[in-house]
């Protein structure tokens, strides 16, 4: 399991997209990861205003929460 992600314009253009063979045994420490790299990528690029869509809503809780509803929060708070 690794990661992977596609970047894209407001147009939905396709920029440029990644993937990383990293094994993790952990889909949602996989799904954070791909969040994070893809950011640092945007970052990196110059892209400032972003809109990330995801499709696993822990991960989406995760980022808009305090973290309280992940029961294992405690190996994933050094990832968000």
């Amino acid at each position: 399991m690794g990661t992977r992600g596609v970047i894209r314009d407001c147009m939905g253009k396709w920029l440029f997209g990644f993937a990383n063979s990293a094994r993790m045994g952990d889909l949602l420490k996989a799904k954070l990861t791909t969040v994070v790299e893809g950011l640092s990528l945007c970052w990196n690029v110059g892209l400032r205003h972003i809109i990330c869509e995801m499709d696993c809503v822990e991960v989406i809780e995760a980022c808009e929460s305090s973290l309280d509803r992940i029961e294992r929060r405690k190996d994933y708070t050094d990832i968000i």
